[in-house]
């Protein structure tokens, strides 16, 4: 079959970059107090408050820590965030007040089994708020620990509203939970069938009536499996808790059952971070905090990624480690150091396309796809170097598909000629020489017709 060139003004012209994305709102639920692991997860949401439009900390039950809440342990790391919040401006001013987050803090019910009549409480009713707020982008619930307060929150819409307006709340929410901590799932579930949910540890599903299982969670990929030295008590005190001023002293420099980082619950906001790779309404397009494949309605539950010869949900969260933990240490960094001292991420652009957006491109089998990095820069003015690489586990075609010149920036895709009505993805990793060595993305993904 005679080769097509598909030309950069032939499928750009005309048309935008696909789902262009706006700040995520963003409400976090965290049994903090029990397991060191949230507080050491709040430490690095705090960093990347910039990135969010965060609308609610709320607490729940400490589970088998302890029927209470620590909503005390949030404060404190507020105050340490006020005393760094100066500095991080000057590497970001959309950094929110600190005065601002302390607006945020609401306690939930220490008693992690009660739901239903008399047990609203200021977090329940806390998301409620936010999301009847007239705003038409969705609100993400991260859930940390148990899912009673968003239960009780679903519980009061369904018994005061009409069905209709039950209906309008639940869509206006995307849930991401670790676990099911407290056995909630189930409910929420049953009774919100159509709710858009991601169900990090789905095998879990059956607790508290079956054992939680760890091997097939895609959150654990967070800190296990994978290159352990990222993870590890010296890798926190250098890049984390020593000489990076009063938030980092707030970082636990261990976690239940894990010297060093664990951090169980980061995936949930690791997954919608603005780098160009997430696509947070797409969890089945993988990135930061795991890939997910949709077993009904809006239900998505872990799925396997392929690295080095093994096929397992962890892999899809620990192969962007060594990017996320560079994220991290660079913007410690950012809480004692001046803009100059400091590495900030590069800008990565694909076929004169600016931002973070997914960028469309349709095309034949047996075509071939032109890609180009030109214009991509670094604010700090590092040298850059590029990578292009097919996500093949993301799409829909079964098998890779090589690039030709993959680490330059004018690359080259054969569309195969099998690939008819196949969906095949593609990511450039742009990358600086700052250190720590920060890494954008951008993804392309090619509908083959």
């Amino acid at each position: 079959m005679t080769r097509f060139v598909v030309a950069l003004f032939f499928f750009l012209a005309g048309s935008l970059p696909l789902f262009a994305q706006q700040p995520v709102r963003l409400v976090v639920m965290t049994d903090i107090g029990g397991d060191p692991d949230d507080q050491q997860s709040l430490v690095r949401l705090l960093v990347h408050t910039d990135q969010f439009e965060l609308e609610g900390l709320l607490t729940s039950s400490r589970l088998e820590h302890g029927q209470d809440t620590r909503p005390e342990l949030i404060y404190r790391q507020l105050d340490a965030y006020e005393k760094v919040y100066s500095n991080l401006r000057k590497h970001s001013p959309t950094f929110p007040d600190p005065a601002y987050l302390r607006t945020l803090v609401k306690p939930g019910s220490g008693n992690q089994h009660v739901l239903g009549e008399g047990h609203d409480t200021a977090a329940s009713d806390w998301l409620i708020t936010v999301a009847d707020k007239p705003d038409p982008r969705p609100v993400w619930v991260i859930v940390w620990g148990g899912q009673r307060e968003l239960a009780q929150a679903l519980w009061k819409i369904k018994q005061t509203r009409p069905k209709a307006e039950v209906e309008a709340f639940s869509q206006k929410l995307r849930i991401h939970t670790i676990g099911n901590q407290d056995g909630h799932e189930r409910w929420i579930l049953e009774n919100f069938p159509g709710i858009f949910f991601v169900s990090s540890g789905f095998i879990n599903y059956g607790y508290p009536h079956a054992p939680k299982i760890r091997e097939t969670s895609a959150y654990r990929g967070v800190y296990m499996t994978g290159d352990q030295t990222l993870t590890s008590r010296e890798w926190v005190r250098e890049h984390v808790v020593e000489n990076h001023g009063p938030l980092g002293a707030c970082y636990p420099r261990d976690a239940a059952g894990k010297a060093g980082m664990k951090e169980g619950d980061t995936p949930s906001f690791l997954a919608l971070l603005p780098n160009g790779l997430n696509v947070p309404e797409h969890p089945e397009w993988g990135g930061y905090g795991g890939r997910f494949r949709l077993i009904r309605q809006q239900l998505y539950i872990d799925a396997a990624d392929f690295q080095d010869g093994l096929w397992n949900e962890r892999l899809s969260v620990s192969r962007w480690r060594k990017y996320f933990q560079n994220d991290f240490a660079a913007r410690m960094d950012w809480c004692v150091k001046s803009y100059g001292e400091a590495n900030h991420a590069p800008v990565a652009v694909v076929n004169n396309q600016k931002g973070n957006d997914v960028l469309e491109i349709k095309a034949k089998a047996g075509e071939l796809v032109r890609l180009s990095a030109a214009g991509s820069s670094d604010p700090d003015s590092n040298p850059l170097a590029c990578r292009w690489w097919n996500y093949w586990e993301a799409g829909t075609y079964p098998g890779r598909v090589p690039v030709k010149n993959p680490d330059k920036p004018q690359a080259e895709v054969a569309i195969p000629e099998d690939a008819t009505e196949a969906t095949l993805h593609f990511i450039l990793e742009v990358t600086d020489t700052g250190t720590p060595a920060l890494t954008s993305f951008r993804r392309v993904v090619v509908y083959v017709q």
